[in-house]
């Protein structure tokens, strides 16, 4: 019945004189976010829904006063509230900008706000490592505030918390800041719960109702409505969307009996979850480290070869015998051979003319003795007989006892540049044309003086001035040589003869203040009767500037390999005899440097299993890649350790070597022994747990079935009596009593279905007479055809074995009769002499049974976790608008 408004009224304030001071509006309206579940959200069908609709609704009833709650954009319900066309706006986090926008109402509800981000992202802990990263946030949110007023100012707004969401997914913005509720609900509807992480809370918000400021008397009408609510149909609206726990309905006398044994249960579950995540997060925080490491060594040592090969110069490696044992790309396609023709086979004394063969021969022992050689011209006989001229530096490498083992070349293509000098020296008709084409600089310089004579426009762009600025000056004013004394030393040189050629490398200093790197070779002719000095000037800076950026890119990545976690070896093929070894695998071995370079890993016993070894050169001679595989090395102190290992085959001074990066992952493989002992252990808890709850479930059943159903019988019995004795002289006492008789014949039927649901007395009867039950009931409620099949008669199981099988038949049934739409089902049971087997069959619409597992639901989840506990399996299948299997095998003992 609806009460009269002035009567509502006088409820809430309490008298006449109240009533008469506010005027209580006609109709309340109330706004909130409609993406913010389970608070409010919509529905597919764009329909309204959640905890705010359903309390508001209780409210209303209350008071008698209608609500409407509408949803719209979180700014959009902010601004409708103090632009006065809505009165309550909800869900509203107190902050103290907004204190003085709106009037409060005491906080019902806390919500922690987080920052989620991607998993590739790491280091994402505070405020200060959030700095520099767009972030996303709704609109209007007590979030991007939050992060403002600490001064982060790259902030992303969206209307919607969806729109954030989706931003996120399609990487649009890398983090994004959100209440955790509504977070979880869109990132797990989304299916991208493994695409992110969160932060710990920034804050815990208290969520209130408010109304406009200034409107506290409106205020205190609603606080005053939600008074007569109570708090457990509260409880009750938030347990409908947010879930609450299943538990038995025990009567409050017995909560003393297990509140003990409660609570030792939950501290001991508390005690494994916690150190089950601490083992989980160490696993996890290692491997990210290793992995950042293995990946930064490899993208480091992909660049330094890409560098080699694609340098513009030449490169290659001799070992003690000239044989070329590497060559970058470079170099072999000056030569036009492959690089199998080349490594290891041919000579570099092989490319050489016979006159090249004589002067190598003439160096090589000034080499040895010096250790390197620069700018060295070679002619060299490519692969189809072309001959090309290189100009050649070189470098030796020592042993430990200073014996020659290889050396390192650098060559450069001077062919052209000698072609254009004979070109000049044969004919002076052609030499303007040469002088003023070529690509590098030439000048024309007097002998005494250096003064320039002539000079071409490269020269001019290598020098960085003009050309009168340049014509009559010396060298040494021009800044290419640093004083006339080294003009003179060069001049006074014996390769200064006419019709000799000198090269030589100086530094060019420009007007502008740059510094270039210049080759020059220069030779002396007779021009029109005067000797003169021809120079051709080739600007090497970038060439040098790679060089160098070689050379360091070569001591950097020594450096990475000595400071990488992972252990590095380097050793023989056949017995593992090493080569070279990084601290880490000093470490990972318990051997020093000294101990293992020379010596056989074999032989050391480091390969407590050779087979593993041989294996592992077997795959790589297979030229199968071996990454990540786990094995077994022995530390010097005895103990065996498990390793992750990655290995290659590489060439060395035309040596095969195996290069090896290892991984010491035995504190990994314990944390995960561990870990699955934990789990096993909190399985058994749940079982142990279960089986508590089914004793106690059929005790209460034949507590309730036995005393409150021989109470009510006895009862029914004497209000027969009373209706016998009053039947003639007070009819009217006697139609009251058959009513209350039938009011205790319903009451002893709905004894019988507590019992019943608690623990059904046909299961006490076996297996068999509890299935029969379960059937006959589920057809009378749902009118579904059942046919049961017993195989092999009777089966007499144990009692867990018995409710298992019979919850997880009550599990399916129930499944069928909400989501199957079956017209029909099929049971059979069966038992061999170890297992018992139970299918259930439907021929309703079928489900996605990868998408059901990504959901986790419970029901599924419930029976899984029952069948593992014994030490059985589960198989659930289906294919969509053809039907559901789910099949049951346990041992019988």
């Amino acid at each position: 019945m609806k009460l009269p408004f002035s009567f509502i009224a006088l409820l809430l304030f309490g008298s006449e004189s109240a009533l008469a001071a506010f005027s209580p509006p006609a109709r309340l309206v109330v706004v909130s976010d409609d993406a913010y579940p389970p608070y409010l959200f919509r529905t597919d069908a764009g329909n309204l829904q959640g905890i705010l609709l359903d309390k508001w609704e209780l409210w209303s009833r209350k008071t008698g006063i209608p609500v409407s709650v509408e949803g719209m954009e979180w700014v959009k319900a902010q601004g409708s509230v103090r632009n006065g066309s809505a009165d309550v706006i909800e869900a509203l986090a107190y902050t103290e900008a907004r204190a003085k926008l709106y009037e409060f109402s005491s906080p019902y509800a806390d919500v922690d706000a987080r920052v989620f981000f991607r998993r590739s992202i790491t280091g994402i802990n505070d405020v200060a490592s959030m700095r520099g990263f767009l972030i996303g946030a709704k609109d209007g949110s007590a979030c991007a505030a939050w992060l403002e007023e600490r001064g982060i100012t790259t902030l992303r707004r969206f209307p919607t918390s969806a729109a954030v969401v989706e931003a996120a997914r399609t990487g649009e913005v890398p983090l994004f800041c959100m209440d955790l509720p509504a977070a979880q609900y869109f990132i797990f509807k989304g299916r991208l719960a493994d695409e992110f992480r969160q932060t710990e809370p920034l804050y815990v918000a208290r969520f209130h109702w408010a109304v406009a400021k200034g409107r506290t008397e409106l205020r205190d009408f609603i606080q005053q409505g939600f008074e007569r609510v109570a708090a457990s149909e509260l409880r009750d609206i938030e347990n409908r969307w947010i879930g609450s726990s299943v538990r038995p309905p025990l009567d409050t006398r017995y909560f003393y009996y297990f509140s003990a044994v409660a609570a030792a249960v939950l501290a001991a579950a508390a005690l494994l979850i916690m150190w089950n995540r601490a083992l989980s997060l160490r696993v996890s925080a290692r491997t990210a480290e290793l992995r950042t490491a293995l990946d930064s060594l490899q993208v480091h040592a992909d660049k330094v070869r890409d560098l080699y090969d694609n340098a513009p110069c030449g490169y290659h490696s001799l070992d003690k015998d000239g044989i070329f044992v590497e060559i970058n790309d470079t170099e072999l396609q000056w030569l036009g051979y492959s690089r199998g023709e080349v490594i290891g086979k041919l000579k570099f004394t092989d490319l050489l003319t016979s006159e090249g063969r004589r002067k190598f021969s003439e160096n090589f022992e000034k080499f040895k003795e010096q250790g390197s050689m620069r700018d060295l011209e070679y002619e060299l006989v490519r692969k189809g007989g072309t001959r090309m001229s290189a100009l050649m530096s070189a470098s030796l490498v020592r042993g430990a006892d200073g014996s020659y083992l290889t050396s390192r070349a650098t060559l450069y293509d001077v062919t052209e540049w000698n072609q254009a000098i004979l070109a000049l020296k044969e004919s002076e008709e052609r030499f303007g044309q040469v002088f003023r084409l070529s690509p590098d600089g030439i000048a024309v310089t007097s002998v005494a003086e250096g003064r320039v004579i002539e000079a071409n426009e490269a020269l001019l762009r290598i020098l960085g001035r003009a050309r009168e600025d340049v014509i009559g000056r010396t060298v040494t004013d021009l800044g290419i040589w640093r004083d006339a004394f080294e003009h003179t030393a060069m001049v006074a040189l014996p390769a200064m003869t006419p019709g000799g050629i000198r090269q030589y490398e100086h530094l060019i200093r420009t007007p502008a203040g740059q510094r270039r790197d210049a080759l020059t070779r220069t030779t002396r002719i007779d021009l029109q009767g005067e000797a003169v000095l021809l120079s051709v000037v080739q600007d090497v800076t970038e060439r040098r500037r790679a060089e160098r950026l070689l050379e360091e890119s070569e001591r950097r990545l020594a450096k990475v390999i000595e400071a990488s976690p992972e252990a590095i070896t380097i050793a023989s093929v056949e017995d593992g005899t090493f080569v070279e070894v990084n601290p880490a695998g000093e470490r990972l071995s318990g051997y020093t440097r000294e101990e293992m370079i020379g010596a056989s890993a074999v032989g050391r016993g480091i390969w407590p299993y050779p087979e593993e070894r041989q294996r592992i050169v077997a795959d790589l001679k297979r030229n199968e890649a071996v990454y990540g595989r786990e094995v077994r090395l022995r530390h010097k102190n005895g103990e065996v350790r498990d390793v992750l290992l990655s290995a290659a085959l590489i060439d060395v001074a035309g040596r095969e070597l195996i290069l090896i990066q290892s991984i010491d992952i035995t504190e990994r493989k314990n944390a995960e022994k561990a870990l699955q002992e934990h789990q096993e252990l909190l399985r058994e808890l749940s079982a142990h747990h279960d089986s508590v709850r089914e004793g106690e479930r059929a005790r209460i059943a034949r507590e309730i079935h036995d005393e409150m159903g021989q109470a009510l019988t006895a009862l029914k019995m004497d209000l027969s009596v009373i209706g016998l004795k009053s039947g003639k002289d007070a009819p009217r006492i006697a139609e009251q009593v058959r009513d209350l008789k039938g009011r205790v014949d319903e009451m002893i039927q709905t004894v019988r279905d507590v019992a019943t649901a608690l623990r059904p007395a046909a299961l006490d009867l076996g297996i068999l007479s509890g299935i029969e039950w379960l059937v006959d009931e589920f057809q009378k409620r749902n009118g579904i055809a059942c046919r049961v099949k017993v195989e092999d008669g009777e089966i007499d199981l144990d009692e867990d074995r018995s409710i298992v099988l019979f919850r997880i038949l009550q599990e399916s049934l129930t499944n069928i009769s909400r989501h199957a739409n079956a017209r029909n089902v099929e049971i059979s049971l069966r038992r061999d002499t170890t297992h018992v087997r139970l299918d259930v069959k439907d021929d309703g619409l079928g489900f996605d049974t990868d998408a059901a597992g990504k959901k986790k639901t419970f029901g599924l989840l419930g029976m899984r976790e029952r069948v593992i506990m014994l030490h059985g399996s589960l198989s659930i299948t289906s294919v969509p608008g053809e039907g559901t299997q789910v099949s049951v095998s346990i041992p019988c003992q």
